[in-house]
């Protein structure tokens, strides 16, 4: 699920028959592996600060993540039947979007016109900078999409590691 820094988010999670058992269902986001919120068969929940539950639907046992935030609310959360960690098999993910901070073309200024001489050989390499999920890079000629002509790596931010650096190079 991707989603904005400031929304909110609602993962779900069905287990059928909670109702008839003395367990309950836990939701644990696992990339600190922090229990996030208990919700009991009587349809009673607690959450941490930044969560909630909602049990409004029948067999329903959903997590809301509020204010989502990059550093605090990106990855993985999992829907366990008790906390003897044997998973119903509900796994949600958050992608918190975040702009990347900058799209260069290295060496080139703004509106900086380019002669290319038939024949010879020219490159161009365009960088964006701690972006999440990684930006996407094409290259156009008028209106004829070339990007199969360049090379794309992406790397880790050095800012942020839930942020990524990427590099498209046309040759």
């Amino acid at each position: 699920m991707y989603v904005m820094p400031g929304e909110d988010a609602t993962l779900d999670c069905t287990i059928y028959n909670l109702g008839d058992s003395t367990d309950h269902a836990t939701w644990v986001y696992e990339e600190t592996s922090t229990i996030v919120a208990n919700i009991y068969p009587t349809g009673t929940g607690n959450a941490s600060p930044g969560y909630g539950v909602d049990t409004s639907t029948s067999n329903r046992y959903d997590l809301i993540v509020y204010d989502i935030t990059l550093d605090g609310s990106d990855g993985e959360y999992d829907c366990y039947f008790s906390l003897d960690n044997n998973p119903d098999g509900e796994v949600g993910k958050l992608v918190v979007l975040d702009n990347v901070d900058s799209v260069d073309i290295v060496d080139l200024y703004d509106d900086q016109k380019v002669d290319i001489i038939a024949g010879e050989t020219t490159q161009f390499t365009c960088k964006a900078s701690d972006g999440n999920p990684a930006a996407e890079l094409t290259w156009t000629i008028g209106d004829t999409n070339i990007t199969e002509y360049s090379t794309y790596t992406t790397q880790v931010s050095d800012n942020n590691d839930k942020l990524h650096n990427c590099m498209s190079v046309l040759n």
